[in-house]
């Protein structure tokens, strides 16, 4: 867009997780409601109309109001955008604990350049170092040098 004759653009990195984009496409910012068109990309350090899946990218994002974009945030599909969610399920391998993990503990989530805080929810199972079998269904808690899934949920919605 324009404000006062000024086009308002930023430009922005990552890597294309899934599909592909286009220049002069129209994109979602989430978790907000920012919609914004790429007026130019770059591939893999080359300047290109065209990206996809796998390729590293900057993006310059042409949009009303740029102070939307924040480290973390997710660049989709304007017309069939991801869902954001306030749960997600993660694989963990605890190192050397000073106390065991429990259910209601706080933890951060950290998922590519986002950060969430949140809570576990639930302890799903535990598994055998080894063999990777599940040993245990809904353990109490955690100890050092244990893998598991866990529930966490989150204190706001991440992509």
């Amino acid at each position: 867009g324009k404000q006062g004759g000024v086009s308002n653009t930023a430009s922005v990195t990552g890597r294309i997780c899934g599909g592909f984009l286009r220049t002069n496409t129209e994109v979602k910012v989430m978790y907000g409601d920012a919609k914004a068109n790429v007026k130019g990309l770059q591939r893999n350090h080359a300047k290109s109309n065209v990206a996809v899946a796998g390729d590293a990218v900057e993006l310059a994002l042409s949009f009303d109001d740029p102070s939307l974009v924040n480290v973390g945030d997710v660049v989709c599909d304007a017309q069939q955008p991801i869902k954001a969610s306030s749960k997600v399920e993660a694989k963990v391998i605890t190192f050397e604990l000073a106390r065991p993990l429990t259910m209601g503990q706080s933890v951060l989530v950290y998922c590519h350049a986002a950060t969430a805080p949140g809570r576990i929810s639930k302890i799903v199972s535990l598994y055998d170092p080894k063999t990777g079998e599940v040993v245990k269904k809904n353990p109490r808690l955690l100890k050092s040098s244990q893998t598991a899934t866990i529930e966490v949920t989150l204190a706001q919605p991440i992509c």
